[in-house]
């Protein structure tokens, strides 16, 4: 089985006090969002709007998020009885029948494996009583799962596929013909005049 915690970020509490700046078009969008609330709270700064707040929730993007969504998931699994793998932070395991049950997962993508299908059913209904209040889990089962980029195959017996062909396929389609030139950074290009320099 794997599934997907929706909204994971918004899920999880920040507990430390955390200030962040909204500018521009985001900013004008959140005051548009509650005009009582946010708009009192938008100001104009050097002709561009700006609105400041704490947060409350896991930030997505920060290093912060990461790590309080990380020790969100541990807790959970800890409380019902999992240990973790000494290999791998983001993996862990119990015995359940006699048989290891395992929980991996990346943010918030889970897998869940364990040869009685109900096991996995009984993790993932406890795993929406914690974060499936909004909206539940996004849930496949059985032989094929897409996960991570990666296509994993259970359907030959005693045998597991893994293969990435549609994502290096989909990659290689939003490669751009003309691939020469200098850019500051490997990321996308942005409306900041940086000076260029050659990355070797």
């Amino acid at each position: 089985m794997t599934c997907d915690i929706p909204g994971a970020f918004m899920q999880v509490d920040c507990p430390e006090v955390v200030h962040v700046r909204l500018e521009g078009p985001l900013a004008e969008l959140l005051a548009k969002v509650d005009l009582e609330i946010y708009s009192p709270c938008l100001r104009t700064v050097r002709g561009t709007s700006v609105m400041c707040g704490q947060i409350q929730r896991a930030l997505y993007g920060s290093l912060a998020a990461a790590l309080l969504c990380w020790n969100s998931r541990v807790g959970q699994l800890r409380s019902e009885g999992f240990e973790a793998n000494p290999y791998d932070s983001c993996v862990m395991n119990k015995m359940e029948n006699g048989k290891q049950c395992t929980v991996l997962w990346h943010v918030d993508d889970l897998k869940i494996s364990h040869v009685d299908p109900q096991v996995n059913e009984g993790v993932l209904a406890r795993l929406n009583t914690r974060y499936g209040q909004e909206t539940v889990l996004t849930v496949t089962r059985g032989d094929i799962h897409d996960y991570l980029g990666m296509t994993i195959d259970y359907s030959t017996d005693g045998k597991v596929v893994i293969r990435m062909d549609d994502y290096v396929e989909n990659m290689l389609d939003e490669v751009p013909d003309d691939m020469s030139g200098v850019h500051v950074t490997p990321a996308a290009d942005t409306n900041r005049k940086m000076p260029k320099k050659r990355i070797v």
